[in-house]
C-alpha cells in the first residue's frame, strides 16, 4: 500500500479516534454519576451500563474506519483489487482492533477485571468479530468486482431535470451530466447510509420521528443501485438526510461518514 495513503489513513483515524475517546469518557463520567446517585455503582448494573457505552460505539467506529480507508484510496487513485485487498484488510482490521482495545481499556479501568465485567466484554467482542467479518466481506466484494470494471466505462450518467437556467435554457429542456462514480465511492456512500439507518432509534428520539430520514436514506440506496442514477434525485435525498441528522448528537459519526462519502461524488454537505 502506498506510504502516503497509509499515512493519511492513520492520521485521519487518529483524529477521529481522539474525538470518539473524548466523548466516550464524558459518557462514562455521566453514567457513573447516575449509578452512584442510585447506589448501583460496582455491581452488574454498572457493568451493563458502561459496557453498553462500548457496544454503541463499535459499529459507528468500524464503519467510519472503513469509510476513511475508501476515501483515502479514492483520493490517492488506488483501486481495491485482488493484488492489494489482503493488505488493505489487514490495515483496516488492525486499526479496528486498536481502537476497540482502547475502548475496552477505558471500560475495565472503571469496573475492574471481575468475572461479571469480563462477561460484558466478551459480549462486545462478539459484535466486534461480526464487524471484522463485515469488513473482510466488503473489501473482498470490491476487489472481486474490479475485473468487471472497464476504466473507459467507469463513468455513470446522471440525469438532471430542473428549471430554466439550472440545467439549460428553454422550456422543458433536458440535459445530461456525466459524473465519475467509482465503486469505492459508491461503497463508501452506501456504508454511510446504512450507518444512518442503524441509528434510526436515536433519530426517532431526537426528532420525534424517523420515517422521513429512513425514506430518504433508502431512496438514496435505491438510486445508487441503479445503472444510471438520477443525479438530482440522489443529491436531493442525500442532502435531505444530512440536514435531518446534522444536529442529532448521537448520530454525529453517521453524519461525518455521510459527509465524507458524499464529497467523493462532488456533493458538498454543511
Amino acid at each position: 500500500m502506498d506510504e502516503k495513503a497509509l499515512s493519511s489513513f492513520r492520521t485521519l483515524c487518529e483524529i477521529d479516534a481522539e474525538e470518539f475517546n473524548r466523548q466516550h469518557q464524558l459518557d462514562q463520567m455521566q453514567a457513573i454519576s447516575t449509578l452512584v446517585s442510585r447506589g448501583l455503582h460496582g455491581g452488574t448494573a454498572s457493568y451493563r451500563m458502561l459496557s453498553e457505552l462500548v457496544r454503541k460505539q463499535i459499529v459507528p467506529r468500524t464503519a467510519l474506519i472503513r469509510n476513511t480507508m475508501f476515501r483515502v484510496l479514492t483520493a490517492h487513485g488506488i483501486p481495491i483489487t485482488s493484488d492489494n485487498a489482503t493488505e488493505i484488510k489487514d490495515v483496516v482490521i488492525s486499526e479496528i482492533r486498536r481502537q476497540f482495545q482502547t475502548m475496552e481499556s477505558l471500560y475495565l479501568s472503571k469496573v475492574g477485571s471481575e468475572g461479571g465485567a469480563q462477561n460484558f466484554t466478551d459480549s462486545n467482542r462478539k459484535i466486534l468479530d461480526g464487524e471484522i467479518t463485515r469488513t473482510r466481506v466488503e473489501i473482498d466484494l470490491i476487489a472481486e468486482a474490479a475485473p468487471m470494471r472497464n476504466p473507459r466505462d467507469s463513468n455513470s450518467t446522471f440525469v438532471f431535470n430542473g428549471p430554466v437556467g439550472v440545467v439549460q435554457s428553454g422550456e422543458s429542456n433536458f440535459a445530461q451530466n456525466t459524473q465519475t462514480l467509482g465503486a469505492d465511492a459508491n461503497e463508501a456512500l452506501r456504508a454511510a447510509l446504512h450507518l444512518v439507518l442503524q441509528h434510526r432509534d436515536d433519530i426517532e428520539n431526537a426528532r420525534g420521528g424517523s420515517a422521513e430520514v429512513v425514506e430518504l436514506a433508502e431512496e438514496s440506496l435505491s438510486e445508487l443501485a441503479k445503472e444510471k442514477p438520477n443525479g438530482l434525485k440522489l443529491k436531493s435525498a442525500i442532502v435531505g438526510v444530512a440536514q435531518a441528522i446534522e444536529f442529532v448528537p448521537k448520530v454525529e459519526s453517521a453524519y461525518t461518514s455521510l459527509k465524507h462519502a458524499a464529497s467523493l461524488l462532488g456533493i458538498t454537505l454543511p
